[in-house]
């Protein structure tokens, strides 16, 4: 009895897994999946450059936008002490056209925080700090739009609130962009392969015939 327990020990001792059983030999790659593989990192390299290029470029040109919206919006504040109530040309604001310019700097500068990361390959939607600049820039025109009507000093404020604020929230975003989590990000878990002592192995074998015995 004592033998029998000590074989059944020593079974469960030897018995790893893929010590036994050995794995066949992998065959050797395919050279055509090598190069297609080769073609779609080349792709993916040239996009992210192209990505990165056109954020860039968009941002440039937000930033531009932003200035142009401001020398807009301070010379029309540039009023008579009268207001805008007074009788002055000064308060009409422009053609429509003029908004190109806000609006222009605000959607560059969302969609070249998107070019950005995808230049990264990041989930932009997934960052925190991509969202606090569009709650930022949301919260500004809530208020540009409550005091843009008043005249005078109000008006100001608000043209002087909605330049600074969004251009935080753009700032933000390129920042979100720059921080974003990867796109593809592989969690590989390793569970503790544990092979029971009589498993379907040759050791397994000895234990099953060392149980056997009793």
């Amino acid at each position: 009895m004592t033998s029998l327990a000590a074989l059944v020990l020593g079974s469960a001792l030897t018995v790893t897994a893929g010590a036994v059983d050995a794995l066949p030999p992998a065959p050797p790659p395919d050279p055509r999946a090598l190069k297609r593989a080769q073609r779609a990192e080349r792709r993916r390299h040239t996009m992210a450059v192209v990505h990165t290029v056109v954020g860039v470029g968009l941002e440039i040109g937000a930033a531009l936008f932003y200035a142009e919206t401001a020398i807009w919006f301070f010379g029309d504040d540039d009023m008579p002490s009268s207001g805008c109530q007074g009788g002055s040309n000064s308060c009409g604001g422009g053609t429509p056209a003029v908004l190109l310019f806000p609006v222009g700097a605000i959607a560059m500068g969302v969609v070249g925080a998107t070019q950005l990361s995808a230049g990264r390959e990041a989930a932009i939607w997934n960052s925190p700090i991509f969202w606090a600049g569009a709650g930022v820039q949301l919260a500004t025109l809530v208020f540009a739009a409550g005091f843009a009507t008043d005249p005078g000093n109000h008006k100001l404020a608000a043209d002087t609130t909605f330049i600074v604020g969004s251009l935080v929230g753009t700032v933000l975003q390129v920042v979100g962009a720059a921080t974003a989590p990867p796109r593809d990000v592989e969690v590989v878990a390793h569970a503790p392969r544990v092979t029971p002592a009589c498993g379907p192995t040759a050791g397994g074998m000895m234990c099953g015939l060392a149980l056997a015995g009793f």
